[in-house]
Parts: C-alpha cells; structure tokens; sequence
C-alpha cells in the first residue's frame, strides 16, 4: 500500500468517528430525552477524543512527511493540504479546553431551550457565560498559532480563508446600500394587498405532508436522509446520512415550508458531494458560506419564485383542502417577499435580511473582543433592531435568545448567511445564463436539470478547489456585492 493510501485509511477513520458524533448531536437536539444530556455529552467527548488522538498522532504526522505529492492527482494534493490544515489547527488548540467547551455548548443548549420557553434571559446567562469565556480562551489560542485575530480564527472555522476586514467591507457597503433601497421598495409595495391566513389552522402533520412532497420533488434522496423536528430548524447528521429538521406555526405554513427547502438545500449539497471521496477531507464541502449558498439557492432562488408557489400550491390544495381565493401563488408571493422589518432572522424578507446579519455580527465581535458582557447583551441586541430595522424585539425570546448559535459555541458562523445569499445569487445568474428556461422547468416541477447544475458545477467538486476559486470557476467573476445589489434592485424596484 502507497504511503497516500495509509494516508487516506487513517484519516477514513476520523471521518467515520466525526459522523457518529454528528449522529449523536442529531439525536440530542430531536428526539433525546432532556435527562440524557450529561451521558450525551460524554458520548460524544470520548468520540471527539479519538478523532483528535489519530489527527495528531506521530503516525499520520510521518505519513503526511513522507508522502511524495509528486504521484499524487490533484484531487490527492488537495485532500493532502486539507488534512495537514485541519491536524495544525487540532495541534493548536487546548485539548481540555475543547473538552469543556463541548459539555458546555451542551448544557448551554439545552438550557437555552428551557429559558427561550420560559423568556427568561437570566436563567441562561450564567450558562452562555461560560460557553463564551471557553471559546475565547480557545479562539486565543488559535490565534496565537496562526497569527491572526480571534475573531479571524473563529471564522476561518466556517468559512475558510475570510477574514474579518472582508466582512467588514461587504457590511460597509450593505450598510450604505439598504436603508434607502428599503424605504424604496417598502414605498412601492404600499399598493401590495395581501390576504392574511388569519384563524385558520394547518397541522403540523399536514405542513410536513407537503413539505416531504416538495422534498421528493426536488430530489432529495430519502434512502440517505429524514426531515423531523426541532426547535431551531438544521441539517446535520453524518456521511451519507443527512437529517434536517424543521418547525411549525399551525397558524401558518409558508414559513415551515420554506424552512424545509432551506435545509433541503443543505441536504442536497451534503447527499451530492463526491462519493469516491467520501470519507475523505476533499470530500466534504466548502465551507459553510458555500453550504449556506446551497440552502439559500434552493429556499430564495427557486421556492420563493411565483412558479414554486404554483407548483407547491397545487399540492398544497389536496392537503389542506384550500378554496379560499386567498390561497393563490399570487398572495403567497406578496407573503413572502413582502418588504417589512421584523423580529425574527429566519423569518425576515430577503431584502431585510442582510441586516439581521450584520446585527449579529457586530455583537458577536464585540463579544469575542470582551467589549460587550453577556449580561447587557439583551439591551445591546435591542439597541442595534431600533437603530438598524426601526423595531425593538418584545421579549428576549424574539430579540437575543431567537438563535442557538451562540448557545452551542458557535461563533464566526453568522456572516455566512451573508456571503451564502450573495454567492446563491450569483450561481443563480450563472445557471440561467445556461438554462434560459429554468422558470418554466419550476412551474411544472422540473428540478432535474437545476439540481444537475448545482451537482456538476457545485456539490461534486467537493473540496478540491478554495471557495474563491470555485466561484470564480463557475460564474467567471469572485464574489460581486455589487451584483447582489443590482440584482435585489431589479426583483423589488
């Protein structure tokens, strides 16, 4: 056996370990019974442990020396070059450290459940306190290894390669672009009559009839995935082994339904990736400013399109027995890109949007830098929603308790939702420059040929290139601010 093969059995094995723990941390957000999580996360820290031991092991060090990339195809190098970046980051963070944050993470997580319930900030403080103290102290290590701001090692976590002055700089222009455009366009959509689904109900079952339909349809693989519930919708699982999950408003259903197409997007890139590499570092995806492209590609470029909602709205009608005139394509689409600041990110207009992001991201660096205390994050939360969106959250559920990031360590993750928007944007130009009748396909529920797209373009080059790159591969140009700009101009105005 050639030293690259060693190479890749024992890092096969890393992988097989990370998919049982994203099993494992499936299972505790969806159906654990809540007395479990202390034994939970002692599953999932002796796990996390062995995955760390063979990542810095001598053995996969010497191999990773001895290689000769000179016999290797460029998919090898790549997977070399990923490895070797993810055992240096390992080796470089505090092990006990690691440890604690993730019993923390848990504990905070479901704590969080409980106080978002109960809106009581205070009962989750002492918990998200320590969570953020651990995260610091192991973003400071990091960055002392790589020569970087803590903040920029939280975010290379998720999105390899960018740093925070890029996002600074996208939120600059962001800043300057939308309060205007939103006047704007909220100016133009005076004249919108939207019918309201006020006092009717749809059960929760039926919400999921329609979204498993729409799931199908579109081509997510059932014999490698499941859709259940949560309290924050979210895809995980493990290899070959996608779980999303969703919630529902029996008041309404556009909103589980697109939640459902958003994480089906997630889904669809993870069941897509390379199979040959599999368990492999250059088989897994981009980074998640590239997966959140995926999700928001799917949920924004193509279910909040009139078409899809023709498309959805006849099964719609079967399963809830729709007759209301109110029940139209027409309506659901003035629903749904309605322009109107709100409380909730998941929920917000795509226009909106940005700036539940932006808001977000300034916190979370103040947080991370030690400018802001957890203790006066709600009022700092409430601070920014008046002067960035004009409303002011009423209650800490609704303000700084809506998201679970923070609550499960999670930091530097938020800014992908901004890049991911504009990149599903930019890949959605590309594609309809090759397909001009990627409308009508919608219409009529022909997913095929946009999801082959997104598998020959996307998903199955797995990680083979930077996200930079493969952008620039697939829409001739590197990430266009301005673009996404022109673009919301020519959709609202």
């Amino acid at each position: 056996m050639s030293v690259y093969k060693r190479v890749e059995e024992l890092y096969g094995k890393v992988r097989s370990l990370e998919s049982a723990s994203g099993m494992l941390n499936w299972d505790s957000s969806t159906f654990m019974p809540t007395g479990s999580m202390k034994y939970r996360s002692e599953d999932i820290l002796v796990i996390n442990e062995l995955s760390e031991k063979i990542l810095i092991s001598k053995r996969l060090g010497d191999l990773l020396d001895d290689v000769d990339e000179k016999k290797c195809d460029p998919w090898q190098k790549a997977n070399l070059r990923l490895i070797r970046k993810k055992r240096t980051s390992v080796i470089a963070q505090d092990s006990e450290i690691t440890k604690q944050l993730t019993q923390a993470s848990m504990e905070c997580r479901m704590k969080w459940v409980e106080a978002r319930k109960d809106n009581d900030f205070k009962k989750l403080q002492p918990y998200l306190e320590n969570v953020v103290k651990l995260t610091r102290d192991q973003a400071d290590k990091l960055s002392d290894h790589f020569k970087c701001s803590p903040y920029d090692a939280l975010l290379d976590m998720h999105d390899p390669g960018r740093k925070t002055e890029d996002i600074e700089n996208i939120a600059k222009e962001m800043r300057e672009f939308l309060p205007s455009f939103i006047q704007e366009v909220s100016e133009k959509q005076k004249s919108w009559k939207i019918d309201i689904f006020d006092g009717d109900k749809f059960s929760a079952e039926k919400q999921k009839e329609l979204g498993l339909y729409c799931m199908n349809s579109i081509g997510f693989d059932f014999t490698r995935g499941r859709l259940d519930t949560s309290v924050h919708p979210f895809c995980g699982g493990g290899t070959q082994d996608v779980r999303i999950t969703t919630r529902y408003n029996e008041k309404e259903f556009l909103s589980s339904l697109m939640g459902i197409m958003h994480e089906t997007g997630h889904g669809l890139y993870q069941q897509n990736l390379p199979i040959k590499y599999y368990n492999q570092a250059v088989g897994d995806h981009l980074g998640m400013s590239m997966h959140e492209s995926q999700s928001l590609f799917i949920e924004i470029q193509i279910s909040r399109t009139k078409e899809f909602l023709e498309f959805a709205l006849l099964q719609a009608k079967k399963i809830f027995n729709f007759t209301d005139n109110k029940y139209s394509a027409e309506n659901f689409y003035k629903v749904l890109n309605k322009v109107t600041p709100s409380l909730i990110r998941v929920d917000a207009d795509e226009v909106t949007y940005p700036v539940h992001v932006i808001i977000r991201f300034e916190l979370e660096q103040a947080i991370i830098k030690g400018d802001l205390k957890i203790k006066d994050l709600p009022g700092a939360w409430n601070e920014k929603m008046v002067k960035y969106l004009g409303i002011k959250p009423d209650s800490d559920a609704n303000g700084c308790m809506q998201d679970i990031h923070w609550h499960m360590g999670i930091f530097g993750y938020f800014p992908t939702y901004m890049i991911g928007t504009m990149l599903a944007t930019q890949f959605f130009s590309a594609m309809k420059a090759e397909m001009p009748d990627v409308y009508s396909n919608i219409k009529v529920g022909k997913f095929k040929p946009i999801v082959s797209w997104l598998k020959n373009n996307i998903h199955s080059q797995g990680a083979l290139y930077t996200s930079n790159e493969l952008v620039k591969r697939v829409t001739k140009k590197y990430l266009d601010v301005k673009g996404y700009q022109d673009y919301l101009k020519n959709k609202f105005l």
